[in-house]
């Protein structure tokens, strides 16, 4: 995903999808774990993962076969177990070099019937597999921040609104204040705001 910004930080749309996911991996044993937000059209928004280096979390973020990859899984009906995860990656097509972890859980997170992100856990620590006992934790921490994500979004529409709404009343007070150059009429227009051209991203290594 090259060019997404690499800031450390708390990302406003995933609301408390950092915590989720520390907690997901320790409660199934995972030693790395991943949450993504995706915008209307699928594209990766937001990048969350945890007990990865700071050296690998750029490096995935970097890796060029990423986004073509999360449209696969952004496809999936439901949740997916693999025990050879480079297997599958390589038999998609795409390059599995950064695919050391072989264990592998992932989910889509839905709201309503709309996917708005991804959840995966990978390489379960002395188990050659993740089990039905993880999944369903998976699909309790994917049901959390699908909420949270929704929540997120919510409250940044209603602000970005409340903001337009003050800028409309804004611009027509000044325009019809006494001595303003003369005008058709006293209403403007805006236009929406430029959504963000690049995904945020954020990792926490392990122990954090």
């Amino acid at each position: 995903m090259t060019g997404i910004s690499r800031s450390r930080h708390r990302l406003s749309s995933t609301g408390r999808c950092p915590e989720a996911v520390d907690t997901a991996r320790a409660l199934t044993a995972a030693c790395y774990g991943i949450v993504t937000t995706v915008d209307e059209a699928g594209v990766v928004r937001d990048f969350v993962s945890s007990g990865f280096t700071e050296a690998e979390h750029r490096q995935f973020i970097e890796w060029t076969d990423g986004p073509k990859l999360f449209a696969h899984l952004r496809d999936l009906p439901g949740p997916v177990r693999l025990t050879d995860l480079p297997a599958r990656v390589r038999s998609l097509g795409f390059s599995p070099d950064l695919m050391r972890p072989k264990t592998f859980q992932g989910t889509p997170i839905r709201h309503h019937g709309e996917t708005v992100g991804h959840f995966f856990l990978a390489e379960k620590e002395g188990a050659p597999a993740f089990t039905d006992d993880d999944e369903e934790v998976l699909m309790l921490f994917a049901s959390q921040a699908a909420t949270a994500i929704a929540n997120a979004r919510a409250h940044t529409a209603e602000q970005r609104a409340r903001c337009r709404s003050t800028a409309r009343r804004g611009a027509s007070s000044r325009a019809c204040a006494p001595g303003s150059a003369p005008r058709r009429s006293c209403s403007t227009r805006h236009g929406r705001p430029q959504a963000e051209s690049r995904p945020r991203t954020a990792s926490r290594s392990a122990g954090h």
